[in-house]
């Protein structure tokens, strides 16, 4: 007779040939508020972006639409001034976008650049959206679950 995990539950009895497998992985990870984090005197990002590798370290960054138009110099002053070297992606932030297809352009991106898979960041800056986006094609791309940066963009009205 085969032997199963603990989490399994196999009923002998069932002809089915089916039965349940529960599993339970937790993520913990820590969210950070602060304010003027693309400042130049801010090192809070580029400290994350940056790695022990001895190479320029690039860096993906995905932004919607609306933070494109609005702060795409601010971004690209901040992360050239702590010596990274960004490409971009932008991509409509509305559920339309939503889409596998969408996550596999952010795969292929990743790929185009060159990212290495476990020391260089993709850095999301927009709405849910793109960040579920994002998100998915990430974990897809490094085979394994992980959550991207995301910078929730908030503006005040």
């Amino acid at each position: 007779m085969e032997t199963f995990p603990a989490e399994s539950k196999f009923d002998p009895l069932n002809t089915s040939g089916t039965w349940t497998v529960e599993h339970s992985h937790t993520i913990t990870y820590d969210v950070r508020i602060c304010k003027g984090l693309l400042d130049v005197e801010s090192p809070v990002l580029a400290e994350w972006c940056l790695s022990t590798q001895d190479r320029e370290h690039q860096v993906l960054i995905v932004l919607d639409d609306a933070v494109n138009r609005i702060y795409r110099q601010e971004i690209h002053r901040y992360f050239v001034h702590w010596g990274l070297l960004p490409s971009y992606m932008v991509l409509e932030g509305n559920e339309g976008t939503k889409d596998v297809e969408s996550a596999m352009k952010v795969a292929a991106r990743i790929g185009e650049v060159g990212l290495l898979r476990r020391s260089e960041k993709v850095v999301v800056i927009g709405g849910g959206v793109v960040m579920d986006v994002v998100g998915m094609a990430a974990s897809l791309f490094r085979r394994s679950p992980c959550i991207p940066s995301g910078l929730r963009h908030h503006q005040r009205v």
